[in-house]
């Protein structure tokens, strides 16, 4: 009997055999994704397996996967709603289709996915991170909260609970929580780059900037590729008055990701703090040409227009960054007039 491995190869046969009327490599190029052909003849398999065995619950499973990975989010949903059709006392199926929900946007249905499963399985933990995600989507605060403390409750060991309670209590302005939170999910896994930038980003909301430092250092060590890190660590550099290592790590966040508006914006202000009046107003010009909407790039710019003169710039610049929120600017506006 074929298993799933010998079933692709016949597939893939059948495939470069329909090459024949041409070169094979350049129907290959013409008809064959490489970054989906894997994903594509697992689906295919899924409805051959199907075909010859109707009704069952985890084919349907595993190709909504498949099509999960394909984007092809309404076949997957198909797939998942059959599969709980024909086993509805399966709580993994509302798990699946709870997440794809969540990853269509379709957050009031993946909460009552989400529900259904802590119905069925009241100790099941990351059913309530779940929820409690979706919830926070919906702005739903407080029993987003109290999800994640029940998935923690429910198994402490859940490093996904931590980082996820600790990232709302940082949204919500509680740092100090956030550090705790933030602090568990690291001892329970050292290598969690994504805990270590956002210790990172509660440290630096404290004003509490070499410890910032510390953390963006190791969650760039762990995880060199991510320009954000370098971006928080040149803002905790600017604090401490090393503007010139802030430029470097900026550059840095700028060579991995050139169309990132905050790392010129930070870079710009580093320049600022150094004197390179040119230089910062260069990087202030790039940040709100790349995001319009960056009010720091525009603080940055009207400090720069202030100390060359040009007060009718500088107004305008400064007084849209403090219209938007950013204080700093309400501050430089008033010392101007």
């Amino acid at each position: 009997m074929l298993n799933r491995n010998g079933v692709l190869c016949i597939m893939l046969a059948a495939v470069l055999c329909t090459s024949a009327c041409g070169p094979t490599e350049r129907w290959l190029q013409r008809n064959i994704n490489p970054d989906t052909f894997e994903k594509e003849m697992e689906s295919k398999y899924y409805t051959l397996l199907l075909m010859v065995k109707p009704g069952h619950a985890d084919t349907h499973v595993n190709r909504a996967r498949a099509y999960m990975e394909l984007g092809e989010y309404d076949q997957a949903l198909d797939d998942f709603t059959k599969a709980i059709e024909l086993d509805p006392k399966n709580y993994w199926f509302y798990l699946d289709r709870a997440v794809a929900y969540y990853d269509m946007g379709l957050l009031e249905d993946a909460v009552a996915d989400f529900t259904t499963i802590t119905e069925m399985n009241p100790d099941f933990a990351p059913a309530y991170t779940g929820r409690g995600l979706a919830r926070r989507e919906l702005g739903l605060y407080n029993d987003a909260l109290s999800d994640m403390t029940m998935a923690i409750e429910l198994d402490p060991s859940l490093r996904e609970g931590y980082y996820h309670r600790g990232d709302l209590y940082l949204f919500l302005g509680r740092a100090r929580s956030a550090i705790e939170d933030f602090t568990t999910a690291i001892e329970l896994d050292e290598e969690d780059a994504g805990a270590y930038l956002a210790r990172a980003d509660a440290y630096r909301d404290l004003g509490l900037y070499d410890n910032a430092i510390d953390d963006y250092d190791e969650a760039a060590k762990l995880d060199p590729m991510n320009p954000r890190a370098y971006v928080g660590w040149g803002e905790a550099y600017i604090h401490t008055g090393d503007p010139y290592r802030a430029i470097v790590v900026c550059s840095i966040a700028i060579k991995l990701d050139p169309s990132r508006a905050e790392a010129y914006g930070v870079r710009g202000s580093a320049h600022f703090h150094a004197g390179d009046y040119q230089s910062a107003l260069d990087d202030a010009e790039t940040a709100v040409e790349l995001d319009p909407n960056y009010d720091r790039g525009y603080y940055t710019r009207g400090l720069v227009y202030a100390e060359l003169g040009e007060k009718d710039r500088a107004t305008m610049d400064l007084a849209r960054a403090c219209d938007n929120g950013i204080d700093d600017a309400c501050a430089a506006l008033a010392q101007m007039h």
